[in-house]
């Protein structure tokens, strides 16, 4: 799994999708909880509460009164489905990757370097594909989110998959894909565009590196 490069162990692509997905593990575990009230914060802001809600004063308060009203799961609900979108990144870069194989062969042929717009077009096409495969799970996600125990401490979904199945049962296809053409604009052009520059500015280090040697 480790290549070894000018004397020094380089990690293989699969290798270093492994790795990436475990710190993007931890990292979730660690800030569901923060992401959770926040989700709440943002939508009880703009809605009255339900009968018999107080609303969270702050994020502290927020997790300080989750914690001792929903249990220490509470905090983590909606984890399963922040685990799963850890594939998102996952299955952006394992695109992107293809499509720079493809585009090594078309260098090739054309005997010229690939322009930024073809970087963006390439970053786009992975960004897009990634967040229309994972984009049911971030409704989902929202919705686990703001699903807060009621009074007599029952909770709407009981996890990811009965909340897509639900969500489908009460709006079909649609329901599932509510809002992704804003999330596409968002996501696409972001991704796209850190790609782009990432793959300028490698191209001009390394041709500055093999100038100085």
């Amino acid at each position: 799994m480790i290549r070894q490069r000018t004397g020094k162990p380089v990690m293989n692509p699969i290798t270093n999708l492994v790795v990436g997905a475990v710190a993007g593990v931890i990292n979730v575990v660690i800030t569901t909880p923060l992401w959770g009230i926040m989700t709440v914060l943002t939508v009880q802001g703009s809605k009255p509460p339900k009968d018999g809600m107080v609303p969270y004063k702050g994020m502290l308060d927020g997790l300080i009164r989750c914690g001792a009203e929903e249990g220490i799961t509470g905090l983590w609900k909606g984890l399963d489905s922040n685990l799963m979108l850890v594939s998102n990144p996952t299955v952006h870069y394992f695109i992107y990757d293809r499509l720079k194989i493809f585009a090594a062969a078309l260098v090739e042929a054309r005997k010229k370097p690939l322009n930024s717009f073809e970087y963006f077009v390439m970053g786009a096409i992975a960004k897009c594909a990634a967040t229309f495969a994972t984009y049911p799970i971030q409704v989902a996600q929202s919705q686990l989110r703001n699903d807060r125990k009621s009074v007599d401490g029952k909770r709407k979904y009981k996890g990811t998959i009965d909340c897509i199945i639900k969500i489908y049962g009460q709006a079909g296809i649609p329901g599932l894909f509510r809002g992704m053409i804003a999330k596409l604009w968002q996501t696409v052009l972001t991704a796209a565009f850190q790609l782009m520059t990432y793959e300028k500015i490698r191209r001009t280090v390394i041709k500055g590196l093999g100038a100085a040697m």
